[in-house]
């Protein structure tokens, strides 16, 4: 055993004297290489048993897939504060299909929601405060509501955000340099939800009662026993100026007139859908 002290203490006395370069074990095969050098000098002393041919594929068998550590994070480090930023006052314009979805609106009884994941991509990229309410904190308001299963390809909800200018700028920062709205929601949405755009609005501005009309297509099949002629002769009748109180769900702290005006009411034949089914065309109202 003494041979073989001696004999590592020559080999290390080269790496000490800078006659050899230091060991490179940044990979396995590299570190296999200078274990069988080792273990030849070893062999030399007679004192200690060869290695055999197959250490090097142990060795590179053992250490396959064996990432660097990553560096702990601080956990005590300064939490993200979304105060040090100015917030403003937005619209966002949402498109959605809500085929899976229990509804646009919030919910009690499901997550399943398009707003649920509306407000999850908003708190996870850090646009709303982690905690905050989805009414009081944000000034958040919604145009309308859709029903379970009921696509929107104009939603519009206002809301205040994070800018990218300090808590203390006397202005919101240009478009250039402020956050990039569209994309940094959209990409911690579901691929069903999309923001198509957004724009400032005033303080005073909500998506309810700042809005001067809304569209609403319903498309269906004609089934047999519907008579299309008395559909449209129906629909005529609801254009024009009319109190709709009997067909909603009084809200009297924030509506006090039910009257509204409805511009076009019309059944038509879907082109694009015309041909798919003799037995059963589709139509919009």
């Amino acid at each position: 055993m003494d041979a073989a002290v001696e004999a590592l203490r020559s080999l290390l006395q080269t790496y000490d004297n800078g006659t050899a370069n230091e060991p490179n074990i940044s990979s396995p095969s590299a570190f296999a290489s200078y274990l069988h050098q080792l273990a030849r000098t070893l062999e030399k002393s007679g004192d200690v048993c060869p290695v055999p041919a197959s250490a090097s594929v142990v060795v590179k068998d053992s250490l396959r897939g064996v990432k660097p550590k990553k560096k702990p994070r601080n956990k005590g480090g300064r939490a993200f504060d979304i105060t040090r930023y100015l917030s403003r006052h937005i619209a966002l314009e949402v498109i959605y299909v809500g085929w899976k979805y229990h509804g646009f609106a919030l919910q009690k009884d499901t997550s399943e929601t398009v707003e649920e994941y509306l407000f999850e991509a908003l708190r996870r990229t850090r646009l709303i405060g982690a905690e905050s309410d989805r009414w009081e904190d944000c000034g958040y308001s919604r145009c309308g509501r859709t029903d379970k299963g009921v696509s929107a390809f104009g939603q519009v909800v206002a809301i205040k955000l994070r800018s990218n200018a300090p808590a203390d700028a006397t202005e919101p920062p240009t478009d250039q340099h402020e956050v990039d709205y569209i994309s940094t929601i959209n990409k911690a949405l579901p691929p069903e939800i999309r923001v198509r755009g957004w724009c400032p609005v005033p303080e005073r501005f909500t998506a309810r009662f700042s809005a001067t009309f809304r569209h609403y297509k319903y498309f269906f099949h004609l089934d047999q026993g519907m008579d299309l002629e008395a559909m449209q002769l129906a629909a005529s009748m609801l254009v024009g100026e009319h109190d709709f109180r009997n067909f909603c769900k009084m809200d009297a702290l924030n509506v006090q007139s039910f009257t509204r005006r409805i511009v076009s009411a019309v059944i038509s034949a879907v082109p694009w859908a015309c041909g798919a089914s003799v037995q059963m065309p589709m139509y919009v109202f």
